[in-house]
């Protein structure tokens, strides 16, 4: 089992164990939370090469190549970004500006989930879960020098791992209408 137990002072006891059903709905829901951020990814590159070689699947492989070199959601966000800004009308273009936007404020939230450590703490009290994300513990620019000083906002629990994905999910949604847009032949 993959996490980190957090464990208040000096127990009577030995910390126990998360039930497996406690431990695998954590997990099933972070899972979730990222295949649905990979479709916002995989979605992103369809709207890239519609902007770059418009319904040309021939010769796509290239230019997914070149597109996934480049290492992080931002700076391919940005390469879309600008062949957006080269290659779309005005009424468009407001379109895909709400989304670069939105898209940005998702990547924020996708890189709190992947750059955070999942935390067990088997006697939290309600309303925290007993499985969290939480910045790293070995993060200084992340965490607190005391467990006590950790921010509230930076914890991450079930409820808002679902509302995550449903964001991402949305996003996708978005994304997948507005490269049908791109796809669909312009009336003359």
């Amino acid at each position: 089992m993959y996490f980190l137990l957090i464990h208040p002072g000096e127990p009577p006891t030995p910390a126990p164990a998360p039930s497996t059903e406690e431990y695998y709905t954590f997990f099933s829901l972070l899972g979730r939370a990222m295949a649905a951020w990979q479709m916002v990814e995989m979605t992103l590159f369809v709207i890239f090469r519609e902007l770059v070689r418009p319904g040309q699947m021939e010769g796509a492989r290239p230019l997914s190549a070149a597109f996934h070199t480049t290492p992080s959601f931002r700076g391919r966000l940005d390469m879309t970004n600008a062949a957006a800004k080269e290659t779309m009308p005005e009424n468009r273009s407001k379109e895909w500006d709400a989304l670069y936007k939105k898209a940005l404020k998702r990547a924020r939230r996708r890189n709190s989930l992947a750059h955070s450590i999942v935390a067990f703490e088997p006697f939290s009290t309600p309303p925290r879960d007993k499985f969290y994300l939480r910045p790293n513990v070995l993060d200084a620019k992340r965490t607190p020098f005391s467990p006590a000083d950790l921010d509230e906002k930076e914890i991450i629990q079930k409820k808002e791992l679902l509302e995550i994905s449903h964001s991402f999910e949305t996003l996708h949604q978005n994304l997948i209408e507005f490269s049908i847009k791109l796809v669909t032949p312009k009336e003359p």
